[in-house]
């Protein structure tokens, strides 16, 4: 079970939580840390058993016999502590401890029948054990309230075996105050142990969310570090280019009238740097802005719409075939305009010119369909844009050299994973699949995600 799914709500009468699971995983946590010290009270109170056993064998009638019986328990809880090294076994630490609590109380009060003299004051034994397992060993308050129950009911029978009438009051009355005192107590260390779990997992919860914007953060500065640093790249060529075509333009029409085509050529080239330079800061900063946008605003976006300037950029170069369905999704309509510019821009730089180009839309399930097929003029391999699908965070990834799929199928797919939707490229023969799959708008849907986000 996620701890972000945790129940803190905790039972007044048991001081457990009342979620089954959520109990479940408090014990796991409290086995991680305290294993090995259960293991050290145990031990101790093993020592303190052994105690108990010497004063018998000095002070009481039948000292051999009770020694005997607490050499037996000592060599019980010592094998129960080399037993609790297995953590399927400390699992239960809690219900065997209590078992061992109850043999012990119902020992004293054999020793207290056996020995016969209400004088002698051996029930403050029963006291000390009842201590001892509400501050050491973590019985509990449903557990601690079974001990104390079980060494009253002993210590009554065993004293009115042997005492007078009425004397058996004073040691009850202390018995039962002192127990009483101890499940206090165990029910607030046990509230207090939970409260502490609790403050911890939020604690824990409030870091892995901290780190988290840390690491979103480091990210989005070593982004614009980037960006800055792609801008120096790509921005240095096209500024040499128009400041020297420009040079060469001055000089023509200052000194050289007749070389008009010199001069032609000079503000063509000045053009052509210019809208390149465009193109490239326009591309970057829709990269970069698809990160800004929240499906709270998605809304219906008509294919038909979207499409528009897509088959418009076709048309100039191919032969277009529209079979483009009247179908919606839910998105954002300029996000989706870019990611299919960018995949028409791609046909163009990859397809035969003047080839006849596919273009359909179509709703198949609860998804949309929008398909590209065309002519490879130029080898395509499908693997490239599965590289290049992953998410831009070195400057290297901009500056590669030698195909002009990167930037833009990046924008593409960014795009239509930000829509809930996916793209995929396929070569046949020498045709070129793309095929972009999103969810079909439904009103119900829309609500939904506006009420979630």
């Amino acid at each position: 079970m996620s701890r972000r799914n945790l129940k803190f709500d905790v039972s007044p009468i048991t001081s457990r939580f009342q979620d089954a699971e959520t109990e479940n995983v408090y014990q796991d946590f409290v086995l991680e840390r305290t294993m090995r010290f259960d293991r050290i009270a145990l031990g101790l109170g093993a020592f303190v058993y052994f105690s108990y056993g010497v004063l018998d064998l000095i002070t009481l009638t039948y000292g051999i016999l009770a020694f005997s019986l607490r050499m037996l328990g000592v060599v019980v809880i010592l094998g129960f502590v080399g037993i609790f090294q297995s953590k399927k076994v400390a699992r239960h630490f809690e219900n065997i401890t209590t078992v061992l609590v109850i043999m012990t109380g119902l020992l004293i009060n054999l020793v207290m029948m056996l020995e016969g003299n209400y004088h002698n004051e051996y029930y403050v034994g029963l006291i000390h054990v009842m201590i001892f397992s509400a501050v050491l060993l973590r019985t509990g308050v449903l557990n601690g309230g079974i001990v104390a129950l079980s060494m009253l009911v002993g210590f009554i029978f065993s004293w009115s075996s042997f005492a007078p009438e009425g004397a058996i009051l004073t040691p009850l009355f202390f018995l039962i105050g002192t127990f009483m005192t101890c499940i206090a107590g165990m029910h607030i260390i046990e509230r207090i142990r939970r409260m502490d779990f609790q403050k911890y997992v939020q604690t824990e919860l409030y870091s892995e969310k901290v780190q988290v914007a840390l690491k979103q953060e480091a990210l989005r500065v070593e982004q614009m570090e980037n960006i800055f640093r792609i801008f120096g790249h790509y921005i240095k060529t096209p500024i040499h280019q128009i400041i020297g075509n420009g040079d060469l333009a001055k000089f023509a029409s200052e000194n050289v009238p007749e070389q008009e085509e010199l001069l032609d050529s000079s503000v063509q080239e000045i053009q052509t740097a210019a809208h390149s330079l465009l193109r490239f800061t326009t591309r970057i900063m829709d990269y970069h802005r698809i990160d800004e946008i929240s499906p709270a605003t998605f809304k219906e976006c008509s294919i038909s719409m979207a499409l528009d300037n897509a088959i418009y950029m076709l048309q100039e170069k191919f032969d277009v075939q529209n079979t483009v369905e009247t179908v919606c999704v839910l998105g954002e309509i300029n996000l989706l305009s870019s990611a299919l510019d960018e995949l028409a821009q791609n046909i163009i730089d990859f397809a035969v010119p003047e080839s006849t180009v596919l273009v359909n839309a179509y709703e198949e399930n609860e998804d949309v369909i929008i398909e590209f097929q065309s002519t490879l003029a130029t080898a395509f391999d499908p693997a490239h844009f599965e590289r290049n699908r992953i998410p831009v965070e070195k400057s290297v990834d901009y500056l590669s050299e030698g195909h002009k799929l990167a930037l833009g199928v990046r924008i593409a797919d960014k795009s239509v994973d930000k829509m809930g939707g996916e793209i995929k490229f396929v070569v046949k023969d020498d045709n070129l699949v793309c095929t972009i799959r999103l969810p079909a708008y439904r009103a119900e849907v829309d609500l939904t995600t506006r009420e979630s986000a």
